[in-house]
């Protein structure tokens, strides 16, 4: 896969074993530096100084901190072409912001997930800070940037995974169904409730929070207590009109990884990534019976293979802003 610009792409589907999905090899071996960005209320022992929270450092200033994101692009042609878009932004001046900092070494595959580790470790040394002190601290996210410092200089690093664009044909689905029902959804807390959680869910794709998003709408739609029973859920299947899709075993599987999410905190990401299909399919099967909805678009929502084609890189024109001085 191509590099973008001035910056290092790092894998989008880390469990392809694929060559062109490793990084760059020149850039193997180097240190990374993670950066977590909120916005929020100063604390005096953490302005302009660093605090060590096990192997992350937090600290408090209001220098500019720059940060990226990534977007999937769809042109207005009449045959429309989707492609990436990373786009770098700093803070605001005069915006109060609390950096969470931690370091890996990169290696040649699954950089993707190393981001992930350094995005965990800084978010659970920001909850014992935060445990100890008070939540306004970090108050929002702001954003995440990975540098990788090279002989030359800093390269940095795309950390946006797993985007997914609609498949060409969604134009052609029939709402009609869903908007001549839609009006009874209020009437009923329960689905209300569950239309919220799945569309959270969604949200934070492919992470333990989305997957416990998703467990608690499987739950609530199935009549449980918390506890997502797999039987429960195996009902529930068979009453939305496919007994026996279903199997006890499978649904145990589902189950059990969410058991370990909530008890045990973490779980091995491929086995997440592999039952995230399994559980959004249950939820949208249950979600369209309770709506009473029919469609022609696969209940099953298309498995994550890979980045959009023919990666682009567009940042502002002046990536540093006048009152940031020019200085990183």
């Amino acid at each position: 896969m191509p590099q973008k610009p001035g910056t290092a792409r790092t894998p989008t589907n880390f469990f392809s074993a694929e060559r062109l999905e490793a990084i760059d090899a020149s850039l193997v071996g180097c240190t990374a530096r993670f950066q977590l960005g909120f916005s929020g209320s100063p604390v005096r022992q953490l302005v302009n100084r660093w605090l060590t929270v096990g192997d992350v450092k937090i600290r408090q200033s209001v220098e500019p901190f720059e940060y990226q994101y990534t977007d999937v692009i769809t042109t207005d042609d009449e045959v429309p072409y989707m492609f990436e878009v990373t786009r770098r932004l700093w803070s605001r001046q005069g915006q109060f912001i609390t950096v969470a900092e931690a370091e890996f070494t990169v290696s040649e595959f699954q950089v993707a997930d190393q981001i992930n580790v350094a995005r965990a470790r800084c978010e659970a040394a920001l909850g014992a800070l935060t445990a100890v002190i008070d939540e306004r601290f970090i108050d929002r996210r702001v954003g995440e940037f990975v540098r990788i410092i090279t002989e030359d200089g800093e390269v940095p690093a795309d950390t946006t995974n797993a985007m997914r664009p609609f498949a060409p044909g969604v134009e052609e689905v029939d709402l009609a169904d869903l908007e001549d029902k839609s009006g009874s959804f209020s009437g009923d807390p329960v689905l209300q409730s569950a239309l919220k959680f799945y569309a959270r869910g969604v949200e934070n794709r492919l992470t333990e929070v989305g997957f416990i998003l998703l467990s608690a709408t499987a739950d609530m739609l199935a009549g449980g207590r918390n506890k997502l029973k797999p039987d429960d859920l195996k009902t529930a299947l068979d009453a939305a009109g496919e007994p026996g899709r279903w199997g006890i075993a499978r649904l145990k599987k589902v189950a059990g990884t969410r058991g370990r999410l909530i008890h045990n905190g973490m779980i091995p990401t491929a086995e997440m990534y592999e039952l995230w299909y399994d559980l959004e399919e249950i939820v949208r099967t249950l979600l369209r019976h309770k709506m009473k909805v029919t469609s022609a678009w696969d209940v099953r929502v298309p498995m994550y293979e890979g980045p959009v084609v023919a990666p682009d890189t567009e940042f502002d024109v002046d990536p540093v802003p006048p009152w940031a001085n020019r200085q990183s």
